[in-house]
C-alpha cells in the first residue's frame, strides 16, 4: 500500500545544513568554537580557565624556570643554604640547654602545633619523616621526662595518644618565643635571598 503524503514541506535545515546532513544550531556552533579556543588553554587548580593576562605570566614563569642556572643563582642558594643552617645550629643550642634534642623538640613542636594537642605514634612517625619505632623511642624518654603523657584515643580505647603536659606548654611557650624571635630577625634576610632567585 502506497504510504499517504501529508503534504507539509519538509522541515529547514538551521545553519545552512545540506538535506540529509546532520545540522547544528547556529548558538551550538558558536558554543562549539569558544570551547575550542578554550580548550587548549591551561586551567587553574581550581578548574578555572586562565584568562590571557594569567596566562602569559603563567608562560613567563614557566620560561623563567626553564632557564638555566647563573652564578647569582648559585650565590642566592649558597646563602639560602648557609642561613637554614645556622638556623638549624641555633635551634641545637636552645633546645640543648633545655635539656632535650632537637628530635625531641620536634616532636613536642609536632603536638602542639595540633589543635588538639594529640597525635599517635604513626601520625608523628608521618610528620616527622621518622620510623615509628624511632619515635616510640623519644616518646618514652620525653615520657621519663614529664613532657608527655599517653591517652587512651577516644574512638578506640585500646589505641594510645601522646599528648603534651602542663610543663611541655610551659617549656615550649618559652622555646617557641625564642625561635619566633629568631626568625623575626633573619627574616629580612632570607627574602631578600629568596627574591634573587625570582
Amino acid at each position: 500500500m502506497e504510504r499517504r503524503r501529508t503534504g507539509r514541506p519538509p522541515p529547514p535545515h538551521a545553519g545552512g545544513g545540506r538535506p540529509g546532513g546532520t545540522s547544528r544550531p547556529a548558538g551550538s556552533i558558536q558554543s562549539l568554537l569558544t570551547f575550542s579556543a578554550c580548550a587548549s588553554r591551561p586551567l587553574t587548580k581550581k578548574g578555572r580557565i586562565l584568562n590571557s593576562g594569567e596566562e602569559r605570566l603563567l608562560l613567563k614563569a614557566k620560561t623563567k624556570l626553564d632557564a638555566p642556572l647563573e652564578d647569582a643563582d648559585y650565590r642566592a642558594l649558597a646563602a639560602v643554604r648557609a642561613e637554614l643552617r645556622g638556623f638549624a645550629h641555633f635551634t641545637e643550642q636552645v633546645v640543648k640547654k633545655a635539656g632535650l634534642t632537637p628530635q625531641q623538640h620536634q616532636v613536642l613542636v609536632a603536638l602542639r602545633a595540633t589543635d588538639s594537642g594529640e597525635m599517635s605514634i604513626g601520625e608523628l612517625a608521618e610528620a616527622l619523616f621518622l620510623k615509628p619505632h624511632s619515635v616510640s623511642g623519644l616518646a618514652d624518654r620525653l615520657e621519663s621526662l614529664g613532657l608527655v603523657e599517653r591517652v587512651p584515643r577516644e574512638a578506640d580505647r585500646r589505641s594510645k595518644d601522646l599528648r603534651l603536659t602542663g610543663k611541655a606548654r610551659v617549656l615550649m611557650s618559652s622555646l617557641s618565643r625564642t625561635h619566633r624571635d629568631e626568625l623575626r630577625r633573619i627574616r629580612p634576610l632570607l627574602i631578600s635571598l629568596l627574591s634573587q632567585l625570582d
